[in-house]
């Protein structure tokens, strides 16, 4: 059969709002109801959670605002040291979720508990649905029982419960059911504990879910769960084999939990936000998925039982010369720190890989390159294909021997210059020729008769100027700063410079309230070129040293830091507004 696979790297832009980015790369905010993980918590270790916000891009978040009943957060949980909610007798809950008035749903929740008691994970409450408003209130859920075990349910129109059961079993595991209609399939960590048929039941009304209790009033018959809660998810559809597994697997590795039928065999250096596609046979395939993580797969078709996977060391999305291939300019090239690994069971065929640069951009647009390579030495063996940039996005088409099981990849550019094509705001991506905003990993030209305005913060490493850059506001330069053309400047405006300032023409001229500030760390800085300066400030613990010009100081000279060498070429000038100073000297010196 004839396999073209499409592996896309993307941010959260507009586009990606189809894509599937909920967990492993399964569901969207269209079919992905709830969606509940402890990492995005913001919050210091042992507080009180009064809000667990869901990030299905649906928010329906879970909340309590009692403070008896509020679970704590854990930094590091008993779930494979991940954040988690540790519940005592505590409780969150959600309001109505009208996309959860179906009997096709889909639920995984990842938990942690030793005591035997009857006590309730979660509960799902209807107005209707089974026979009456009690069982209507108790519709599905996950429950532990001290006689038999885990229980997962629906109840029947009649209000009977129908019940898949795990014997009681301790320490982490991911608890999970797929409700089709009339039958509950429920697995214990992607291994199946039974399916049993729900007949035809048709929830309405529904009204929150309980997360940690049977219902929210203490006084209920509440069975409050004790334990913790890493994750939780809810579909609004009846997933897919192959969906299911892939989401099994996503959570497997995140959390180091031992499942069946395990995909992907690289959790312990590669398993940050495990994503893929898959097929177990026609009916159960999986062949669209993006994550929450950077990375999009798509597939026009697999085979039975192939599967694609992949997941990341959670490296930096920013770029280094460390590790480049041999065949990249030393001076020049770059790669992202960021390095995935990729399981490939069976044949995925000829795969296109299409990477979305939104705020990472870090070279121009016709050199970016995609790494794959068989050990993760990126400097010797690589396979390194050549792309084609629009908007954004580059795009690779890679011959199905170019990627095998094992495999780890990146992207990279053979340079990091970005240069200016037309007049307009800095924050306009239309004025670079890479159509991306520079950003601190960049060396950007000005070129001559463009001119760029700087309204907002922004940041670069070298910068050259033969064109026009105006300023209006704070440019903070990592390197070195090159003037060959006219740089203008409103009151206010400032330039943070890491490395030296080179001016090599008399259209550099600032305001008396404008200031420049010299702030590197490494390397001493220095001067060259005569340059009317409004505020001076010397913040280089290396030191500064005038080169070459007339420096005419109008404002203040500011000497925080390092040692300034003046070469007799520092001057504080008079004008209209007043006379220049010297401000005190802190640790520096002169």
């Amino acid at each position: 059969m004839s396999k073209n696979l499409l592996i896309a790297f993307v941010f959260l832009t507009f586009k990606c709002l189809s894509q599937n980015t909920g967990p492993g790369g399964v569901g969207n905010s269209s079919d992905l109801s709830v969606w509940l993980d402890a990492s995005s918590i913001s919050a210091s270790n042992g507080s009180n959670i009064s809000n667990w916000n869901d990030i299905s891009g649906n928010n329906n978040n879970f909340t309590q605002s009692s403070a008896p009943l509020k679970p704590i957060f854990m930094e590091s949980s008993n779930i494979g040291s991940k954040p988690g909610l540790q519940f005592f007798s505590d409780h969150l809950f959600s309001s109505s979720i009208s996309s959860l008035n179906t009997s096709n749903q889909s639920w995984f929740i990842v938990h942690n508990f030793t005591n035997p008691s009857v006590q309730i994970l979660f509960r799902s409450n209807y107005s209707s649905g089974s026979s009456s408003s009690l069982s209507s209130s108790q519709l599905l859920g996950v429950y532990s029982s001290s006689t038999d075990g885990i229980k997962q349910y629906v109840r029947a129109s009649n209000g009977l419960v129908k019940a898949n059961t795990e014997a009681f079993i301790t320490g982490s595991h991911i608890s999970s059911s797929v409700w089709s209609s009339t039958n509950l399939s429920s697995f214990t960590d992607n291994n199946l504990v039974s399916n049993i048929s729900t007949g035809i039941v048709s929830p309405s009304g529904h009204n929150l879910i309980c997360l940690g209790a049977s219902s929210t009033t203490p006084s209920d018959n509440f069975l409050p769960y004790q334990g913790q809660i890493a994750e939780f998810i809810v579909y609004n559809t009846n997933l897919n084999d192959a969906q299911r597994i892939i989401v099994n697997n996503y959570l497997s590795s995140k959390y180091g939990i031992s499942i069946g039928d395990d995909k992907y065999s690289f959790d312990t250096n590669h398993g940050n936000e495990v994503t893929g596609i898959g097929r177990e046979d026609i009916s159960n395939q999986h062949l669209n998925s993006r994550g929450s993580g950077i990375i999009q797969g798509q597939a026009s078709s697999l085979d039975n039982s192939d599967y694609f996977l992949w997941g990341h060391d959670n490296g930096n999305l920013t770029s280094t010369s460390t590790g480049i291939p041999s065949t990249f300019p030393s001076s020049s090239g770059k790669i992202l720190e960021r390095k995935w690994r990729v399981n490939e069971a069976g044949e995925s065929g000829d795969l296109t890989i299409t990477v979305d640069l939104t705020g990472i951009g870090f070279g121009a647009e016709s050199d970016y390159k995609l790494l794959i390579d068989s050990d993760g030495d990126f400097t010797s063996g690589t396979t390194v294909l050549d792309g084609s940039y629009n908007s954004n996005f580059v795009t690779f088409n890679v011959l199905s021997s170019e990627f095998s099981n094992g495999d780890y990849f990146t992207i990279g550019n053979t340079s990091i210059e970005i240069k200016s094509i037309s007049s307009g705001n800095w924050t306009n991506t239309s004025v670079w020729d890479c159509s991306c905003e520079p950003t601190l990993a960049n060396d950007v030209t000005i070129e001559s008769g463009d001119n760029i305005s700087v309204s907002s913060s922004v940041a670069v490493n070298d910068l050259t100027v033969t064109g026009t850059l105006s300023l209006a506001n704070l440019i903070d330069v990592e390197g070195n700063i090159t003037n060959n053309g006219t740089i203008t400047n409103s009151s206010g405006a400032r330039i943070f410079i890491g490395g030296n300032w080179n001016n090599n023409s008399s259209s550099s001229n600032f305001n008396a309230g404008d200031s420049v500030t010299f702030d590197g760390t490494s390397n001493p800085s220095t001067i060259t070129g005569n340059t009317d300066w409004g505020i001076l400030t010397l913040n280089n613990s290396n030191g500064t040293t005038v080169n070459s010009g007339n420096q005419n100081i109008f404002g203040k000279l500011n000497i925080k830091n390092g040692a300034l060498t003046t070469g007799g070429l520092i001057t504080l000038k008079s004008d209209q507004n007043g006379t220049a100073q010297m401000d005190n000297i802190e640790t520096g010196s002169i």
